[in-house]
């Protein structure tokens, strides 16, 4: 195991056993993607900065569905750790990744800068759940791009009222099949 003061990264034993990671710095991509998933639960906002963009294209679906969660057993999202997620960070996360390791808890506590950061190819692969948890107050912080790489089944699943904070910009970037999507729940 990683133990603290470990060229292999900060870490600390915690008293049931479980190793909380408080840095990433020095894990090769290996010993990063070994870790447990549990491991990735209960993570502070330093040890999730600490991720490099490397490190980051090693996680699985499911250490990254963990980031965030604030411990075992308990399937809520400590926010201000989704919030420290870098726009860097943001973009280093394969489509692939994006797609089935971020969870609509996750994309819902994104931020609108963190939002605009997202690529037009992780946009593109975003599910229905995921789409539906961007905040509609969020929705004009989207890019004209961001949006014109969505599908009109896609644009659907965006909050009911996603049109009327569209700006006037991102409507006219869109085609006359998302603009349909868009007057379908506007209407």
């Amino acid at each position: 195991l990683f133990r603290s003061g470990s060229a292999l990264g900060g870490c600390h034993e915690r008293a049931d056993d479980m190793t909380t990671i408080t840095s990433f710095t020095g894990l090769t991509t290996d010993q990063l993607s070994a870790r447990p998933t549990e491991d990735f639960r209960g993570l502070s906002s330093t040890a999730v900065q600490s991720l490099s963009s490397t490190q980051i294209k090693a996680l699985s679906p499911e250490q990254i569905a963990a980031i965030g969660m604030k411990a075992v057993g308990d399937d809520t999202y400590d926010a201000s750790v989704i919030v420290s997620l870098s726009a860097t960070q943001l973009a280093s996360f394969t489509p692939y990744q994006f797609q089935y390791g971020f969870t609509s808890g996750q994309v819902s506590d994104l931020s609108s800068n963190q939002l605009k950061a997202l690529t037009t190819s992780q946009m593109a692969v975003m599910s229905y759940d995921q789409l539906n948890a961007i905040s509609t107050d969020d929705i004009d912080a989207l890019s004209t791009s961001q949006l014109a790489v969505l599908t009109a089944d896609q644009i659907r699943q965006l909050e009911n009222d996603a049109g009327d904070q569209m700006t006037s910009a991102q409507i006219q970037k869109l085609t006359a099949t998302q603009l349909d999507a868009i007057t379908e729940f506007s209407t």
